[in-house]
Protein backbone atom coordinates (compact mmCIF):
# COMPACT_ATOMS: atom_id res chain seq x y z
CA UNK A 1 0.00 0.00 0.00
CA UNK A 2 0.98 3.06 -0.88
CA UNK A 3 0.70 6.68 0.34
CA UNK A 4 -1.74 7.54 -1.97
CA UNK A 5 -3.71 4.44 -1.09
CA UNK A 6 -3.61 5.34 2.29
CA UNK A 7 -5.26 9.23 2.00
CA UNK A 8 -7.42 7.50 -0.34
CA UNK A 9 -8.99 5.34 2.20
CA UNK A 10 -9.38 7.91 4.80
CA UNK A 11 -11.33 10.02 1.49
CA UNK A 12 -13.13 6.82 1.19
CA UNK A 13 -14.48 6.62 5.00
CA UNK A 14 -14.54 10.05 4.65
CA UNK A 15 -17.52 10.04 1.84
CA UNK A 16 -18.88 7.36 3.25
CA UNK A 17 -19.45 9.56 6.20
CA UNK A 18 -20.82 12.50 4.34
CA UNK A 19 -23.23 10.25 1.88
CA UNK A 20 -24.93 8.58 5.01
CA UNK A 21 -25.18 12.08 7.09
CA UNK A 22 -26.84 14.01 3.78
CA UNK A 23 -29.06 11.20 2.45
CA UNK A 24 -30.55 10.73 6.51
CA UNK A 25 -31.39 14.26 7.52
CA UNK A 26 -34.06 13.27 9.62
CA UNK A 27 -31.38 12.37 12.36
CA UNK A 28 -29.67 15.29 12.35
CA UNK A 29 -32.04 16.45 15.21
CA UNK A 30 -30.82 13.62 16.87
CA UNK A 31 -27.55 14.89 16.07
CA UNK A 32 -27.97 17.95 17.75
CA UNK A 33 -29.08 16.85 20.97
CA UNK A 34 -26.29 13.93 20.87
CA UNK A 35 -23.77 16.68 20.26
CA UNK A 36 -24.59 18.38 23.96
CA UNK A 37 -22.83 15.14 25.14
CA UNK A 38 -20.12 14.53 22.49
CA UNK A 39 -19.20 16.03 19.15
CA UNK A 40 -17.49 13.22 18.31
CA UNK A 41 -14.50 15.92 17.31
CA UNK A 42 -11.74 15.11 19.22
CA UNK A 43 -9.28 17.49 18.11
CA UNK A 44 -11.86 19.89 19.20
CA UNK A 45 -11.57 19.22 22.70
CA UNK A 46 -7.96 18.56 22.35
CA UNK A 47 -7.86 22.56 20.98
CA UNK A 48 -9.88 23.57 23.88
CA UNK A 49 -7.56 22.26 26.43
CA UNK A 50 -4.62 23.84 24.67
CA UNK A 51 -6.81 27.69 24.79
CA UNK A 52 -8.01 27.06 28.55
CA UNK A 53 -4.33 25.79 30.14
CA UNK A 54 -3.73 28.74 32.08
CA UNK A 55 -0.93 28.86 35.44
CA UNK A 56 -2.98 27.77 38.59
CA UNK A 57 -1.98 31.48 40.36
CA UNK A 58 -3.21 33.48 37.59
CA UNK A 59 -6.76 30.66 37.54
CA UNK A 60 -9.94 33.57 38.69
CA UNK A 61 -13.43 33.38 38.27
CA UNK A 62 -13.92 34.06 35.02
CA UNK A 63 -11.34 31.41 34.02
CA UNK A 64 -13.39 29.20 35.68
CA UNK A 65 -16.66 29.97 34.48
CA UNK A 66 -14.36 29.37 30.61
CA UNK A 67 -13.85 26.04 31.46
CA UNK A 68 -17.06 25.30 33.01
CA UNK A 69 -20.03 27.52 30.64
CA UNK A 70 -22.25 26.31 32.81
CA UNK A 71 -21.27 28.00 36.15
CA UNK A 72 -22.36 31.19 35.89
CA UNK A 73 -25.74 30.16 35.23
CA UNK A 74 -25.17 27.26 38.00
CA UNK A 75 -24.48 29.63 40.83
CA UNK A 76 -27.02 32.27 40.02
CA UNK A 77 -29.54 29.63 40.26
CA UNK A 78 -28.37 28.95 43.72
CA UNK A 79 -28.72 32.26 44.41
CA UNK A 80 -31.95 32.32 43.97
CA UNK A 81 -33.08 29.10 45.76
CA UNK A 82 -31.44 30.57 49.07
CA UNK A 83 -33.49 33.44 48.79
CA UNK A 84 -36.66 30.47 49.16
CA UNK A 85 -38.61 29.42 51.60
CA UNK A 86 -38.33 25.79 52.81
CA UNK A 87 -41.04 24.67 51.64
CA UNK A 88 -40.86 26.36 48.01
CA UNK A 89 -36.76 25.23 47.81
CA UNK A 90 -37.85 21.48 48.26
CA UNK A 91 -39.85 22.07 45.56
CA UNK A 92 -37.47 24.05 43.42
CA UNK A 93 -34.87 20.78 44.22
CA UNK A 94 -37.03 18.31 43.07
CA UNK A 95 -38.61 19.83 39.79
CA UNK A 96 -34.82 20.94 38.97
CA UNK A 97 -33.44 16.81 39.70
CA UNK A 98 -36.30 15.65 37.63
CA UNK A 99 -35.59 18.06 34.79
CA UNK A 100 -32.04 17.15 34.68
CA UNK A 101 -32.98 13.88 34.96
CA UNK A 102 -35.48 13.66 31.80
CA UNK A 103 -33.06 16.17 29.96
CA UNK A 104 -29.69 13.68 30.25
CA UNK A 105 -31.91 10.59 29.42
CA UNK A 106 -33.06 12.11 26.20
CA UNK A 107 -29.47 13.24 25.53
CA UNK A 108 -27.93 9.68 25.86
CA UNK A 109 -30.36 8.42 23.78
CA UNK A 110 -30.21 10.49 21.23
CA UNK A 111 -26.62 9.58 21.22
CA UNK A 112 -27.41 5.83 21.29
CA UNK A 113 -29.51 5.82 18.94
CA UNK A 114 -26.91 8.29 16.64
CA UNK A 115 -24.15 5.59 17.03
CA UNK A 116 -26.25 2.72 16.32
CA UNK A 117 -27.76 4.88 12.97
CA UNK A 118 -24.16 5.66 11.91
CA UNK A 119 -23.28 1.41 12.47
CA UNK A 120 -26.49 0.78 10.41
CA UNK A 121 -25.40 3.04 7.71
CA UNK A 122 -29.00 4.58 8.41
CA UNK A 123 -30.33 2.08 5.79
CA UNK A 124 -33.19 0.97 6.88
CA UNK A 125 -36.69 3.05 6.07
CA UNK A 126 -37.15 6.02 8.86
CA UNK A 127 -39.63 4.57 10.75
CA UNK A 128 -38.24 1.13 10.38
CA UNK A 129 -34.85 2.35 11.76
CA UNK A 130 -36.30 4.30 14.72
CA UNK A 131 -37.97 1.30 15.80
CA UNK A 132 -35.36 -1.16 15.42
CA UNK A 133 -33.12 1.15 17.11
CA UNK A 134 -35.17 2.25 20.08
CA UNK A 135 -35.44 -1.42 20.85
CA UNK A 136 -31.80 -1.63 21.59
CA UNK A 137 -32.10 0.94 23.77
CA UNK A 138 -31.94 -0.06 27.17
CA UNK A 139 -30.81 1.65 30.67
CA UNK A 140 -27.65 -0.28 31.21
CA UNK A 141 -26.49 1.16 28.38
CA UNK A 142 -27.63 4.90 29.01
CA UNK A 143 -25.94 4.33 32.48
CA UNK A 144 -22.62 3.04 30.39
CA UNK A 145 -23.19 6.44 28.32
CA UNK A 146 -23.54 8.58 31.34
CA UNK A 147 -20.01 6.80 32.82
CA UNK A 148 -18.16 7.28 29.93
CA UNK A 149 -19.45 11.27 29.25
CA UNK A 150 -18.96 12.25 32.89
CA UNK A 151 -15.27 10.05 32.68
CA UNK A 152 -14.63 12.37 29.57
CA UNK A 153 -14.93 15.65 31.64
CA UNK A 154 -13.68 14.38 34.94
CA UNK A 155 -10.72 13.66 33.01
CA UNK A 156 -10.01 16.41 30.88
CA UNK A 157 -10.91 18.76 34.02
CA UNK A 158 -7.96 16.63 36.16
CA UNK A 159 -5.49 16.68 33.03
CA UNK A 160 -6.01 20.65 33.04
CA UNK A 161 -6.00 21.14 36.43
CA UNK A 162 -2.62 19.17 36.61
CA UNK A 163 -1.31 21.13 33.57
CA UNK A 164 -1.92 24.43 35.50
CA UNK A 165 0.01 23.09 38.58
CA UNK A 166 2.72 22.02 36.94
CA UNK A 167 3.16 25.37 34.53
CA UNK A 168 2.95 27.63 38.02
CA UNK A 169 5.92 25.32 39.21
CA UNK A 170 7.90 25.94 35.78
CA UNK A 171 7.20 29.09 35.96
CA UNK A 172 9.93 31.82 36.54
CA UNK A 173 11.73 35.58 35.81
CA UNK A 174 12.85 34.49 32.66
CA UNK A 175 10.90 34.29 29.18
CA UNK A 176 12.88 31.84 28.07
CA UNK A 177 11.63 29.24 30.75
CA UNK A 178 8.16 30.64 30.65
CA UNK A 179 8.34 29.83 27.56
CA UNK A 180 9.99 26.53 27.74
CA UNK A 181 7.68 25.31 31.14
CA UNK A 182 4.56 26.42 28.09
CA UNK A 183 5.78 24.23 25.83
CA UNK A 184 6.89 21.41 28.07
CA UNK A 185 3.69 21.08 29.54
CA UNK A 186 1.44 21.25 26.14
CA UNK A 187 3.57 18.31 24.60
CA UNK A 188 2.64 16.49 27.49
CA UNK A 189 -1.37 17.36 28.07
CA UNK A 190 -2.43 17.78 24.44
CA UNK A 191 -0.86 14.21 23.72
CA UNK A 192 -2.39 12.57 27.03
CA UNK A 193 -5.97 14.50 25.83
CA UNK A 194 -6.30 13.34 22.42
CA UNK A 195 -5.55 9.69 23.92
CA UNK A 196 -8.59 10.35 26.16
CA UNK A 197 -10.92 11.91 23.49
CA UNK A 198 -10.23 9.29 20.97
CA UNK A 199 -10.04 6.28 23.70
CA UNK A 200 -13.38 7.79 25.22
CA UNK A 201 -15.38 7.70 21.65
CA UNK A 202 -14.29 4.25 20.85
CA UNK A 203 -15.87 3.45 24.08
CA UNK A 204 -18.90 4.99 23.05
CA UNK A 205 -19.35 2.80 19.88
CA UNK A 206 -18.34 -0.18 21.63
CA UNK A 207 -21.14 0.17 24.28
CA UNK A 208 -23.15 0.98 21.74
CA UNK A 209 -22.43 -1.42 18.57
CA UNK A 210 -21.70 -4.51 20.47
CA UNK A 211 -23.41 -3.83 23.68
CA UNK A 212 -20.32 -4.25 26.11
CA UNK A 213 -19.32 -3.51 29.16
CA UNK A 214 -17.38 -0.09 30.07
CA UNK A 215 -14.62 -2.39 31.47
CA UNK A 216 -14.47 -4.29 27.91
CA UNK A 217 -15.30 -1.49 25.75
CA UNK A 218 -12.01 0.17 27.97
CA UNK A 219 -10.21 -2.63 26.60
CA UNK A 220 -11.12 -2.38 22.93
CA UNK A 221 -10.51 1.18 23.04
CA UNK A 222 -7.21 1.31 24.39
CA UNK A 223 -5.89 -1.73 22.16
CA UNK A 224 -6.89 -0.21 19.22
CA UNK A 225 -5.30 3.33 20.05
CA UNK A 226 -2.44 1.50 21.11
CA UNK A 227 -2.35 -0.26 17.87
CA UNK A 228 -3.31 2.26 15.36
CA UNK A 229 -2.63 5.71 17.21
CA UNK A 230 -0.74 7.10 14.44
CA UNK A 231 -3.87 6.47 12.41
CA UNK A 232 -6.13 7.63 14.69
CA UNK A 233 -3.90 11.15 14.86
CA UNK A 234 -4.25 11.47 11.07
CA UNK A 235 -8.08 10.51 10.84
CA UNK A 236 -8.82 13.05 13.99
CA UNK A 237 -6.68 15.68 12.09
CA UNK A 238 -8.83 15.21 9.18
CA UNK A 239 -12.11 15.26 10.89
CA UNK A 240 -11.02 19.01 12.92
CA UNK A 241 -10.13 20.47 9.23
CA UNK A 242 -13.69 19.56 7.90
CA UNK A 243 -15.31 21.05 11.36
CA UNK A 244 -12.96 24.17 11.22
CA UNK A 245 -13.84 24.43 7.66
CA UNK A 246 -17.61 24.29 7.79
CA UNK A 247 -17.86 26.02 11.21
CA UNK A 248 -16.78 29.07 9.12
CA UNK A 249 -18.90 28.48 6.37
CA UNK A 250 -21.76 27.96 9.46
CA UNK A 251 -20.48 31.95 10.12
CA UNK A 252 -21.06 34.10 6.77
CA UNK A 253 -23.93 32.25 6.53
CA UNK A 254 -25.20 33.27 9.93
CA UNK A 255 -23.78 36.54 8.55
CA UNK A 256 -25.69 36.65 5.79
CA UNK A 257 -28.63 35.84 7.87
CA UNK A 258 -28.36 38.89 10.26
CA UNK A 259 -27.68 41.31 7.09
CA UNK A 260 -30.96 40.40 5.33
CA UNK A 261 -32.38 40.42 8.59
CA UNK A 262 -30.98 44.08 9.28
CA UNK A 263 -32.11 45.41 6.07
CA UNK A 264 -35.72 43.73 5.97
CA UNK A 265 -35.66 45.32 9.39
CA UNK A 266 -34.18 48.68 8.08
CA UNK A 267 -37.56 48.29 5.53
CA UNK A 268 -40.19 47.59 7.71
CA UNK A 269 -39.01 50.67 10.02
CA UNK A 270 -39.50 53.06 7.11
CA UNK A 271 -42.90 51.68 6.86
CA UNK A 272 -43.33 52.49 10.12
CA UNK A 273 -45.13 48.97 11.29
CA UNK A 274 -43.80 48.23 14.54
CA UNK A 275 -45.64 44.22 13.85
CA UNK A 276 -43.09 44.01 10.81
CA UNK A 277 -40.47 44.63 12.45
CA UNK A 278 -41.08 42.20 15.22
CA UNK A 279 -41.86 40.05 12.53
CA UNK A 280 -38.77 40.52 10.85
CA UNK A 281 -36.91 39.95 13.75
CA UNK A 282 -38.68 36.76 14.71
CA UNK A 283 -38.12 35.11 11.18
CA UNK A 284 -34.43 36.29 11.26
CA UNK A 285 -34.24 34.49 14.96
CA UNK A 286 -36.32 31.20 13.75
CA UNK A 287 -34.04 31.05 10.62
CA UNK A 288 -31.11 31.40 12.35
CA UNK A 289 -31.73 28.88 15.15
CA UNK A 290 -32.61 26.23 12.80
CA UNK A 291 -29.37 26.69 10.39
CA UNK A 292 -27.54 26.39 13.26
CA UNK A 293 -29.29 22.97 14.62
CA UNK A 294 -29.32 21.52 11.35
CA UNK A 295 -25.52 22.24 10.97
CA UNK A 296 -24.67 20.88 14.68
CA UNK A 297 -26.86 17.80 13.74
CA UNK A 298 -25.74 17.37 10.85
CA UNK A 299 -21.64 17.98 11.50
CA UNK A 300 -22.11 15.57 14.60
CA UNK A 301 -23.79 12.65 13.01
CA UNK A 302 -20.84 12.82 10.51
CA UNK A 303 -18.23 13.19 13.29
CA UNK A 304 -20.11 9.91 14.40
CA UNK A 305 -20.55 8.00 11.11
CA UNK A 306 -16.94 8.94 10.28
CA UNK A 307 -15.31 7.07 13.53
CA UNK A 308 -17.51 4.66 13.20
CA UNK A 309 -16.43 4.05 9.42
CA UNK A 310 -12.76 3.97 11.14
CA UNK A 311 -13.23 1.59 14.02
CA UNK A 312 -15.18 -0.87 11.27
CA UNK A 313 -11.84 -0.76 9.07
CA UNK A 314 -9.18 -1.33 11.71
CA UNK A 315 -11.56 -3.87 12.98
CA UNK A 316 -11.65 -5.60 9.62
CA UNK A 317 -8.34 -5.02 7.72
CA UNK A 318 -6.28 -2.61 9.61
CA UNK A 319 -4.41 0.61 7.93
CA UNK A 320 -1.28 1.61 7.37
CA UNK A 321 -0.80 5.56 8.23
CA UNK A 322 0.07 7.95 5.66
CA UNK A 323 3.06 9.41 7.42
CA UNK A 324 4.03 5.93 7.99
CA UNK A 325 4.37 5.28 3.98
CA UNK A 326 6.19 8.73 3.28
CA UNK A 327 9.05 8.00 6.09
CA UNK A 328 9.43 4.80 4.00
CA UNK A 329 9.76 6.94 0.96
CA UNK A 330 12.46 9.36 2.15
CA UNK A 331 14.07 6.94 3.57
CA UNK A 332 14.22 5.15 0.48
CA UNK A 333 15.41 8.05 -0.90
CA UNK A 334 18.40 8.53 2.00
CA UNK A 335 18.91 4.91 1.15
CA UNK A 336 19.89 4.70 -2.80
Amino acid sequence: MTMSKSIDTYEKMLKNAWSTTWHHKYWWFLGALAGLASTGAVFNNVFKVFIRLQPAENITVDTLENIFPALSWLTAYARNLVLLDSAKLQIYIVISIVFVVIAVAIILTAQHLLVGAAGAGAKNHPTEQIKKLFGKVHHIHLLRLFAVDALAVISTTILMSLGALAITLLLGDSYFINLFAYAGVNVIVLPIAFLINIILMMMIIHIVRHEDSIGIAFREAFLLVKNHWLVALEYALLIFAINFITSILLLIALLLIAGLTGLLFQAMLAAGSFVLMSFATFLGTIIAAIVFVAFAGALTMFNYVAWVELAGRLKRFGHVPALEHGFQQVARIFNK
